[in-house]
């Protein structure tokens, strides 16, 4: 791969020899357009083609710790700001697409001789399938970052706090810091970190802030929860795009530790995860507290199931394994955000 220039601009990857096509990726050229004879219904540049660009599936990973972190300040204050709560998750949509994005057009040629992807992985593929250009996508990235910082200079106004612009700052700075050289820390086996970071401590903060206009009686403790689930995420999302992901000298937790470390690994994360939030909410019910624990932790136990089998040739094992793992992440989010909502005020 090019190293010295930003992806964001870069042609296709060549070889090193004489500047062809890799054959892996010539060779995926020829199932892509296979591929997407068969499924003419999404035509290039479409309305259809800008939402698969931005990968909804993706967008629970961001709505789930926002969400956590306008309940947390809900449980403190017993106030819902619903202008907030729809500018944090605007705020969260153009985040999203701001990633999506961007990660297309730097991971593109992983991308191209990746065959093992799911719905979970692998980026949009909209370049590779030819369903938009790098000029369209850039424009995309451009957008989303002016609608971004439109969000963030609203709450920020709207909270009289700086916070919500420091968030727009390290929302930007994370992804690129992942993805674009001279950093591009993803690549160097970072990935992980800097994901458990942008989603497992920005966006909580972010949430939080919204609504009660300040950090001072934030529970700061709790963003190892949130943390935990971001850094497994990565993992887990990363297993299908194993095979490219070596041939691309991207250096995921997989791809440095194997697969079969790196499904057990993930829930091992994942099941520490579902024991902290218990630990972490002693404000709490215990019934509550219990909601919050344990129904992640039946469906890690049933994705144990595929834990051996869930290789990335094996799409099906895969699949399933990634479906159930992350389920129990989006779980417990979301069990967390209702017992906060729904129960006595949470002191921390």
């Amino acid at each position: 791969m090019t190293a010295g220039n930003n992806p964001l601009r870069t042609p296709s990857q060549k070889s090193r020899q004489g500047g062809a096509d890799l054959p892996e990726v010539a060779s995926a050229r020829g199932r892509v357009h296979e591929s997407r004879a068969g499924s003419a219904s999404v035509r290039p540049g479409s309305i259809r083609a800008w939402i698969q660009a931005f990968r909804p599936l993706a967008h629970a990973n961001l709505f789930a710790p926002l969400l956590v972190g306008e309940m947390l300040a809900f449980s403190q204050t017993g106030r819902f700001d619903l202008l907030a709560f729809l500018l944090v998750h605007l705020f969260g949509l153009f985040d999203q697409a701001y990633i999506v994005f961007a990660n297309d057009l730097t991971d593109v040629d992983a991308d191209r001789p990746n065959e093992t992807f799911n719905r979970f992985s692998g980026g949009s593929r909209v370049l590779v399938e030819g369903l938009l250009t790098k000029s369209e996508l850039r424009l995309g990235v451009l957008v989303s970052l002016v609608l971004l910082f439109a969000c963030s200079a609203c709450l920020a106004w709207r909270t009289e706090n700086a916070t919500c612009l420091v968030a727009f700052a390290a929302a930007v700075g994370l992804l690129y810091a992942y993805s674009v050289p001279p950093f591009r820390l993803s690549y160097r086996g970072y990935g992980e970190l800097l994901q458990g970071l942008g989603i497992g401590v920005v966006l909580p903060l972010l949430g939080y802030v919204a609504h009660a206009a300040t950090l001072e009686r934030f529970p700061f403790w709790f963003l190892g929860v949130t943390f935990l689930l971001g850094y497994a995420g990565n993992i887990l999302t990363a297993l299908p795009d194993a095979p490219s992901d070596a041939l691309a000298e991207k250096r995921t937790w997989p791809v440095r530790n194997g697969v079969q470390s790196a499904r057990s690994n993930s829930l091992l994360l994942m099941s520490g995860a579902a024991i902290w939030g218990f630990l972490a909410t002693p404000g709490l019910t215990l019934s509550w507290r219990l909601a919050i624990a344990v129904p992640p932790l039946l469906l890690l136990l049933g994705s144990l199931a595929w834990v051996d089998s869930a290789q990335a040739t094996d799409k099906r094992a895969c699949f399933c394994f990634i479906l159930l793992s992350g389920a129990a992440m989006q779980v417990q989010l979301l069990f967390t955000s209702a017992a906060l909502y729904l129960s006595p005020s949470f002191v921390p």
